[in-house]
């Protein structure tokens, strides 16, 4: 039994990480977020891995995410390109995913589906979007709706 309530580790696992990712670290998602205003996305990039690294998960979606544009614009990222952009940007979008990012569970959906940094996985695809779905993101709605369709 908890104190005062019933004992539930999932619940206490969400207020602690709620405490955690406003620790002094929050200071760092500002600067990257300035670096990232400012110019290239290599140097946001380095801050958002660390954090990324440390559990943080709007840190592990950033990463994700410029990523993922460079791996779409057909660019090169700290010497990365093509598909080693896209199974890094794929990972991290499992690990925001994990923590419950709805758009990181979307990407994954899309990345399956499309064959980026992972072999075409329908099945797969389907099981992500149904996640974001359930969350009411209508894009993962309608990419459900397209795959019964056709």
């Amino acid at each position: 039994n908890g104190v005062g309530t019933a004992r539930s580790c999932p619940v206490a696992v969400q207020f602690l990480k709620a405490v955690a990712e406003r620790g002094q670290w929050g200071s760092a998602l500002s600067d990257a977020l300035q670096a990232l205003q400012d110019g290239t996305p290599a140097a946001p990039l380095h801050i958002y891995a660390t954090l990324a690294e440390g559990g943080y998960e709007v840190a592990q979606s950033n990463v994700a995410f410029l990523l993922d544009q460079s791996f779409m614009k057909n660019r090169t990222l700290l010497g990365l390109q093509g598909e080693a952009l896209a199974q890094r940007a794929q990972e991290m979008y499992r690990r925001a995913a994990q923590q419950g990012n709805v758009n990181a569970e979307l990407r994954l959906g899309d990345f399956n589906y499309y064959g980026y940094g992972v072999t075409e996985d329908l099945e797969a695809a389907v099981q992500h979007y149904r996640v974001a779905a359930e969350s009411r993101n209508a894009q993962a709605m309608f990419d459900l709706a397209y795959m019964y369709a056709h």
